[in-house]
């Protein structure tokens, strides 16, 4: 791997990482979520530039149903925010770092197609990711100051072994499989986990807005990894009534 790739590839644990977080200072979660399902948008379209991926009709159709969830799911959160210059320059941070991190997928693409190991190389963008970092870091006058506690200590290891080493090995590896738009489709999940587990822990209260922006997610996943898309599933629900399917005379649709 030369320098200029791995510095170009550790921008995905880098400078997105601290475009949203300088971000968060004015701008809510909620809408750092909706910004960050851009992704699937800018993967499809860099993937399209980079490496003439063709875009079929099911994506817009999955990346709008998409979207639409997100806008709904964080509604409240959205039309809370006052539109001022500091929120104007926190949107364009959000905006940078997923398309940063969309650069990052099209490096990592490039290299699947070239045979390169994939944890290896990983590895190099960590590395040149946290290098990064400190130099920031050291410019800026922050201290690494950390909580010498078990809980402190214990989520830093569940964010660096599952969260970083396994999860982007993993998300990478799709990208390779299935190709960069479709995989970035699934940090539209992310919110749904997070809201998931908030309600059993913090006793979050879902609204109809955002039960509403759940199911046009789930539907928008329907649309890009089910065979047929919606259509198929009318087909699939005629077939399991059917009394043919119950006796074995009707041949099961693959």
């Amino acid at each position: 791997m030369t320098t200029c790739s791995a510095c170009c590839r550790g921008c995905i644990f880098s400078f997105n990482f601290y475009c949203f977080y300088s971000a968060g200072s004015v701008v809510t979660s909620g809408l750092e979520s909706v910004i960050f399902s851009m992704a699937t948008l800018f993967n499809a379209v860099n993937a399209m530039l980079f490496f003439g991926q063709r875009i079929d009709g099911r994506f817009w159709l999955a990346t709008l149903l998409g979207f639409a969830g997100m806008l709904s799911l964080f509604w409240r959160d959205l039309v809370g925010d006052g539109l001022d210059l500091a929120m104007l320059g926190g949107i364009g941070l959000c905006l940078l770092g997923t398309y940063l991190f969309s650069l990052g997928n099209m490096i990592s693409l490039r290299h699947q197609r070239r045979g390169l190991d994939l944890l290896s190389t990983n590895a190099w963008a960590m590395g040149y990711g946290a290098l990064w970092m400190l130099i920031v870091s050291l410019f800026g006058g922050a201290a690494f100051a950390p909580e010498w506690t078990p809980s402190y200590l214990g989520a830093l290891l569940y964010l660096a072994i599952f969260g970083s080493v396994l999860g982007f090995a993993a998300y990478f590896a799709l990208i390779g499989r299935i190709g960069a738009g479709p995989a970035a489709y699934a940090t539209l999940l992310f919110p749904l986990v997070a809201l998931s587990i908030s309600t059993l822990v913090e006793g979050y209260r879902w609204t109809p807005a955002a039960v509403a922006g759940m199911a046009l997610i789930l539907a928008g996943n329907l649309v890009m990894f089910s065979p047929r898309g919606l259509r198929g599933w009318p087909a699939r629900l005629h077939w399991r009534r059917s009394p043919g399917a119950l006796n074995g005379t009707q041949e099961a649709e693959p």
